[in-house]
Protein backbone atom coordinates (compact mmCIF):
# COMPACT_ATOMS: atom_id res chain seq x y z
CA UNK A 1 0.00 0.00 0.00
CA UNK A 2 1.72 3.22 -1.15
CA UNK A 3 -0.11 5.46 1.36
CA UNK A 4 2.16 6.14 4.33
CA UNK A 5 0.95 9.57 5.45
CA UNK A 6 -2.79 9.59 6.12
CA UNK A 7 -4.88 12.42 7.56
CA UNK A 8 -8.38 11.88 8.95
CA UNK A 9 -10.87 14.63 9.74
CA UNK A 10 -13.40 13.29 12.20
CA UNK A 11 -12.64 10.37 14.54
CA UNK A 12 -16.14 8.99 15.11
CA UNK A 13 -17.48 5.61 14.02
CA UNK A 14 -16.25 5.77 10.43
CA UNK A 15 -13.15 7.94 10.90
CA UNK A 16 -12.09 5.97 13.94
CA UNK A 17 -12.61 2.70 12.10
CA UNK A 18 -10.59 3.96 9.13
CA UNK A 19 -7.72 4.77 11.49
CA UNK A 20 -7.93 1.38 13.20
CA UNK A 21 -8.09 -0.47 9.89
CA UNK A 22 -5.20 1.51 8.44
CA UNK A 23 -3.07 0.71 11.49
CA UNK A 24 -3.99 -2.97 11.15
CA UNK A 25 -3.63 -3.43 7.40
CA UNK A 26 -1.10 -0.82 6.21
CA UNK A 27 2.48 -1.17 7.37
CA UNK A 28 4.10 1.93 8.85
CA UNK A 29 1.09 4.17 8.17
CA UNK A 30 1.42 7.46 10.03
CA UNK A 31 -1.96 8.95 10.87
CA UNK A 32 -2.68 12.56 11.74
CA UNK A 33 -6.22 13.44 12.81
CA UNK A 34 -8.47 16.32 13.71
CA UNK A 35 -11.82 16.26 15.46
CA UNK A 36 -13.87 19.22 16.63
CA UNK A 37 -14.61 17.10 19.69
CA UNK A 38 -11.21 17.11 21.38
CA UNK A 39 -12.19 14.20 23.61
CA UNK A 40 -12.69 11.97 20.56
CA UNK A 41 -9.24 12.81 19.18
CA UNK A 42 -7.73 12.31 22.62
CA UNK A 43 -9.34 8.88 22.86
CA UNK A 44 -7.96 7.97 19.43
CA UNK A 45 -4.51 8.95 20.65
CA UNK A 46 -4.94 6.95 23.83
CA UNK A 47 -5.96 3.90 21.83
CA UNK A 48 -2.92 4.29 19.61
CA UNK A 49 -4.92 4.41 16.38
CA UNK A 50 -3.62 7.84 15.43
CA UNK A 51 -0.11 9.19 15.83
CA UNK A 52 -0.89 12.87 16.18
CA UNK A 53 -3.83 15.19 16.79
CA UNK A 54 -3.67 18.66 15.31
CA UNK A 55 -5.77 21.62 14.16
CA UNK A 56 -8.05 21.64 11.13
CA UNK A 57 -5.81 24.03 9.18
CA UNK A 58 -2.79 21.79 9.79
CA UNK A 59 -4.24 18.30 9.47
CA UNK A 60 -3.86 17.99 5.69
CA UNK A 61 -0.37 19.40 5.35
CA UNK A 62 2.15 16.87 4.02
CA UNK A 63 -0.51 14.15 3.79
CA UNK A 64 -0.67 11.82 0.82
CA UNK A 65 -4.35 11.06 1.44
CA UNK A 66 -6.85 13.17 3.38
CA UNK A 67 -10.20 11.65 4.33
CA UNK A 68 -13.07 13.87 5.47
CA UNK A 69 -15.14 11.78 7.90
CA UNK A 70 -17.47 14.48 9.18
CA UNK A 71 -21.27 14.63 8.83
CA UNK A 72 -22.55 15.97 5.50
CA UNK A 73 -23.71 19.20 7.14
CA UNK A 74 -20.11 20.06 8.09
CA UNK A 75 -18.54 19.51 4.66
CA UNK A 76 -18.77 23.11 3.49
CA UNK A 77 -17.12 24.59 6.58
CA UNK A 78 -14.40 21.91 6.66
CA UNK A 79 -13.59 22.22 2.97
CA UNK A 80 -13.25 26.00 3.14
CA UNK A 81 -10.63 25.65 5.87
CA UNK A 82 -8.59 22.76 4.50
CA UNK A 83 -8.67 23.48 0.76
CA UNK A 84 -6.09 26.33 0.86
CA UNK A 85 -3.75 24.20 3.00
CA UNK A 86 -3.49 21.27 0.57
CA UNK A 87 -0.65 21.05 -1.92
CA UNK A 88 -0.32 19.51 -5.37
CA UNK A 89 -0.10 15.74 -5.26
CA UNK A 90 -2.47 15.36 -2.31
CA UNK A 91 -5.48 13.11 -2.82
CA UNK A 92 -8.68 14.08 -1.01
CA UNK A 93 -11.69 11.85 -0.38
CA UNK A 94 -14.67 11.75 1.95
CA UNK A 95 -17.08 9.16 3.35
CA UNK A 96 -20.33 11.09 3.11
CA UNK A 97 -23.76 9.81 2.13
CA UNK A 98 -24.32 12.37 -0.66
CA UNK A 99 -21.96 13.17 -3.49
CA UNK A 100 -23.23 15.78 -5.94
CA UNK A 101 -22.83 18.72 -3.58
CA UNK A 102 -19.41 17.74 -2.18
CA UNK A 103 -18.04 17.01 -5.67
CA UNK A 104 -19.19 20.43 -6.87
CA UNK A 105 -17.73 22.13 -3.80
CA UNK A 106 -14.38 20.38 -4.22
CA UNK A 107 -14.18 21.48 -7.85
CA UNK A 108 -14.74 25.09 -6.78
CA UNK A 109 -12.34 25.19 -3.82
CA UNK A 110 -9.40 22.85 -4.36
CA UNK A 111 -6.13 24.24 -5.71
CA UNK A 112 -4.57 22.89 -8.90
CA UNK A 113 -2.95 19.50 -8.50
CA UNK A 114 -5.14 18.38 -5.59
CA UNK A 115 -7.47 15.59 -6.73
CA UNK A 116 -10.84 14.84 -5.13
CA UNK A 117 -12.48 11.42 -5.47
CA UNK A 118 -15.61 10.98 -3.40
CA UNK A 119 -15.98 7.73 -1.48
CA UNK A 120 -18.89 6.15 0.36
CA UNK A 121 -18.12 3.06 2.43
CA UNK A 122 -21.46 1.33 3.06
CA UNK A 123 -20.55 0.29 6.57
CA UNK A 124 -22.25 2.74 8.91
CA UNK A 125 -24.72 1.97 11.66
CA UNK A 126 -26.96 3.70 14.17
CA UNK A 127 -24.05 3.66 16.63
CA UNK A 128 -21.90 6.72 17.11
CA UNK A 129 -18.44 7.72 18.21
CA UNK A 130 -15.04 6.14 18.40
CA UNK A 131 -16.25 3.77 21.11
CA UNK A 132 -18.21 1.96 18.37
CA UNK A 133 -15.31 1.92 15.90
CA UNK A 134 -13.38 -1.23 15.04
CA UNK A 135 -10.69 -2.27 12.57
CA UNK A 136 -12.80 -4.79 10.67
CA UNK A 137 -15.86 -2.60 10.14
CA UNK A 138 -15.22 -2.52 6.38
CA UNK A 139 -14.65 -6.21 5.70
CA UNK A 140 -16.61 -7.33 2.60
CA UNK A 141 -18.67 -4.13 2.60
CA UNK A 142 -19.16 -2.12 -0.60
CA UNK A 143 -17.37 1.18 -1.10
CA UNK A 144 -18.62 3.41 -3.89
CA UNK A 145 -16.07 5.77 -5.44
CA UNK A 146 -17.07 8.59 -7.74
CA UNK A 147 -15.86 8.35 -11.32
CA UNK A 148 -14.78 11.50 -13.13
CA UNK A 149 -13.41 11.38 -16.67
CA UNK A 150 -10.85 14.08 -15.87
CA UNK A 151 -9.42 12.31 -12.81
CA UNK A 152 -6.02 10.69 -13.46
CA UNK A 153 -6.15 6.90 -13.55
CA UNK A 154 -3.34 6.74 -10.99
CA UNK A 155 -5.50 8.60 -8.45
CA UNK A 156 -8.38 6.19 -8.97
CA UNK A 157 -6.05 3.25 -8.63
CA UNK A 158 -4.70 4.67 -5.38
CA UNK A 159 -8.06 5.29 -3.72
CA UNK A 160 -9.35 1.90 -4.83
CA UNK A 161 -6.20 0.24 -3.51
CA UNK A 162 -6.68 2.02 -0.18
CA UNK A 163 -10.25 0.81 0.33
CA UNK A 164 -9.57 -2.73 -0.87
CA UNK A 165 -6.62 -2.92 1.53
CA UNK A 166 -9.09 -2.12 4.32
CA UNK A 167 -11.23 -5.04 3.10
CA UNK A 168 -13.84 -3.34 0.92
CA UNK A 169 -15.39 -4.19 -2.44
CA UNK A 170 -15.03 -1.10 -4.63
CA UNK A 171 -17.55 0.01 -7.25
CA UNK A 172 -17.21 3.09 -9.48
CA UNK A 173 -20.18 5.41 -9.99
CA UNK A 174 -20.84 8.99 -11.01
CA UNK A 175 -22.08 11.39 -8.31
CA UNK A 176 -25.53 11.43 -9.95
CA UNK A 177 -25.71 7.64 -9.99
CA UNK A 178 -24.57 7.47 -6.39
CA UNK A 179 -27.16 9.90 -5.06
CA UNK A 180 -29.96 8.17 -6.98
CA UNK A 181 -28.97 4.73 -5.69
CA UNK A 182 -28.39 5.66 -2.04
CA UNK A 183 -31.72 7.49 -1.92
CA UNK A 184 -33.34 4.09 -2.41
CA UNK A 185 -31.02 1.75 -0.52
CA UNK A 186 -30.02 4.01 2.38
CA UNK A 187 -31.90 7.28 2.73
CA UNK A 188 -35.43 6.03 2.10
CA UNK A 189 -34.99 2.99 4.39
CA UNK A 190 -33.83 5.37 7.13
CA UNK A 191 -36.92 7.52 6.70
CA UNK A 192 -39.17 4.45 6.64
CA UNK A 193 -37.64 3.04 9.82
CA UNK A 194 -38.30 6.35 11.56
CA UNK A 195 -41.83 6.61 10.14
CA UNK A 196 -42.69 3.06 11.20
CA UNK A 197 -41.41 3.86 14.68
CA UNK A 198 -43.27 7.17 14.79
CA UNK A 199 -46.69 5.53 14.31
CA UNK A 200 -46.17 3.39 17.43
CA UNK A 201 -47.17 4.31 20.97
CA UNK A 202 -46.73 3.21 24.56
CA UNK A 203 -49.60 0.83 23.87
CA UNK A 204 -47.92 -1.00 20.98
CA UNK A 205 -44.17 -0.83 21.65
CA UNK A 206 -44.13 -3.20 24.67
CA UNK A 207 -45.26 -5.97 22.30
CA UNK A 208 -42.60 -5.38 19.64
CA UNK A 209 -40.61 -8.47 18.73
CA UNK A 210 -37.43 -9.13 16.80
CA UNK A 211 -39.01 -8.38 13.42
CA UNK A 212 -39.98 -4.87 14.43
CA UNK A 213 -36.66 -4.27 16.19
CA UNK A 214 -34.65 -5.48 13.18
CA UNK A 215 -36.72 -3.40 10.78
CA UNK A 216 -36.41 -0.22 12.83
CA UNK A 217 -32.88 -0.60 14.24
CA UNK A 218 -31.57 2.39 12.27
CA UNK A 219 -34.34 4.64 13.62
CA UNK A 220 -32.02 5.23 16.57
CA UNK A 221 -29.57 7.15 14.37
CA UNK A 222 -28.52 10.77 14.93
CA UNK A 223 -31.46 13.00 13.82
CA UNK A 224 -29.29 16.04 12.99
CA UNK A 225 -26.96 13.96 10.84
CA UNK A 226 -29.95 12.62 8.89
CA UNK A 227 -31.56 16.05 8.63
CA UNK A 228 -28.56 17.23 6.61
CA UNK A 229 -28.42 14.10 4.44
CA UNK A 230 -32.09 14.07 3.45
CA UNK A 231 -32.14 17.79 2.69
CA UNK A 232 -29.04 17.46 0.52
CA UNK A 233 -30.59 14.59 -1.47
CA UNK A 234 -34.22 15.69 -1.29
CA UNK A 235 -34.97 15.41 -5.02
CA UNK A 236 -33.85 11.77 -5.25
CA UNK A 237 -35.63 10.89 -2.02
CA UNK A 238 -38.85 12.40 -3.40
CA UNK A 239 -38.45 10.22 -6.51
CA UNK A 240 -37.96 7.18 -4.28
CA UNK A 241 -41.03 8.10 -2.23
CA UNK A 242 -43.06 8.27 -5.44
CA UNK A 243 -41.96 4.75 -6.40
CA UNK A 244 -42.71 3.52 -2.88
CA UNK A 245 -46.22 5.00 -2.92
CA UNK A 246 -46.94 3.10 -6.15
CA UNK A 247 -45.84 -0.14 -4.50
CA UNK A 248 -47.93 0.51 -1.38
CA UNK A 249 -50.95 1.45 -3.49
CA UNK A 250 -50.54 -1.76 -5.46
CA UNK A 251 -50.26 -3.76 -2.24
CA UNK A 252 -53.37 -2.11 -0.82
CA UNK A 253 -55.30 -2.95 -3.99
CA UNK A 254 -54.41 -6.63 -3.48
CA UNK A 255 -55.88 -6.86 0.01
CA UNK A 256 -58.84 -8.75 -1.36
CA UNK A 257 -59.44 -12.52 -1.11
CA UNK A 258 -60.32 -12.52 -4.80
CA UNK A 259 -56.81 -11.30 -5.61
CA UNK A 260 -54.80 -13.67 -3.45
CA UNK A 261 -52.80 -15.06 -6.40
CA UNK A 262 -51.69 -11.56 -7.37
CA UNK A 263 -50.90 -10.84 -3.72
CA UNK A 264 -48.67 -13.91 -3.50
CA UNK A 265 -46.90 -12.83 -6.71
CA UNK A 266 -46.29 -9.37 -5.24
CA UNK A 267 -44.91 -10.84 -2.02
CA UNK A 268 -42.78 -13.41 -3.87
CA UNK A 269 -41.19 -10.74 -6.05
CA UNK A 270 -39.92 -8.85 -3.01
CA UNK A 271 -38.96 -12.05 -1.20
CA UNK A 272 -36.94 -13.32 -4.16
CA UNK A 273 -35.09 -10.00 -4.49
CA UNK A 274 -34.18 -10.05 -0.80
CA UNK A 275 -33.05 -13.68 -0.78
CA UNK A 276 -30.93 -12.99 -3.83
CA UNK A 277 -28.77 -10.54 -1.90
CA UNK A 278 -25.34 -11.79 -0.86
Amino acid sequence: MPIQRLSIIGTGLIGGSVAMAAKKYINNCQITAYDSDESSASEALRLGVIDRSTSLNQVGREAELVIVCTPVGQFDAVMRVIAPTLTAGTLLTDVGSTKRSITKLAAELLPAGVEFIGSHPMAGSEKRGIAAAHADLFQRAVCMVMANASTPAASFDLIEKFWTTLGMLVKRLTPDEHDRIVARISHLPQVLAMALTAIQSETTLPYAGRGFKDTTRIAGSDPKLWRDIVLDNADEIRAGLSDLRKQLDQFESLLDPAKQDQLVAWLEHASNLRRGMS
